[in-house]
């Protein structure tokens, strides 16, 4: 999702849709350390302590194990459960294990429809068409979807 909307150049503008941005230290590794230089890196990396914190969770309370899931989508989850919090993912095994344990989840192109609506921004359209451009792939179906949704279709 962060990947997303860094390609999108939009990224910074989802602290002004939540009030404290969180992520735990699997995500920083994964983002910045293994991101070799990619732009979501270095804007992740300049967030950290600005707008957005990292926090591990307190314990891993989520104990099933997700299947075709990594190490890290247990801390992901675990995090967003002892919050409270909406997780931010496209990752659609995190999405599917979050809906099962009731955590609600927002998607990049759902977080551009957030912005479009809390008038962040003017419209969505040039935000998706520039994320796809930078091959960040986003469903033909889900794409009209949005712009129907911002009213932005044809």
């Amino acid at each position: 999702m962060a990947i997303g909307l860094a390609k999108g150049e939009c990224l910074g503008l989802i602290r002004a849709l939540f009030q404290r941005v969180v992520v735990p230290p699997v995500v920083r590794r994964e983002v910045i350390e293994e991101a070799h230089g990619r732009p979501v890196g270095q804007e992740l990396q300049e967030a950290l302590g600005v707008w957005i914190d990292e926090t591990a969770p307190a314990a891993i309370t989520v104990r099933a194990a997700i299947p075709g899931g990594g190490a890290g989508d247990q801390e992901v989850l675990a995090l967003a459960a002892e919050l409270g919090a909406v997780l931010l993912s496209d990752d659609a095994i995190l999405q599917r294990e979050a809906d099962r344990l009731g955590i609600s989840v927002l998607g990049a192109v759902e977080i551009v429809l957030l912005l479009k609506s809390q008038a962040a921004i003017p419209a969505v359209k040039p935000l998706l068409d520039l994320m796809q451009a930078r091959a960040y792939y986003i469903e033909p179906s889900v794409y009209s979807q949005a712009l129907e949704m911002a009213g932005e279709g044809h």
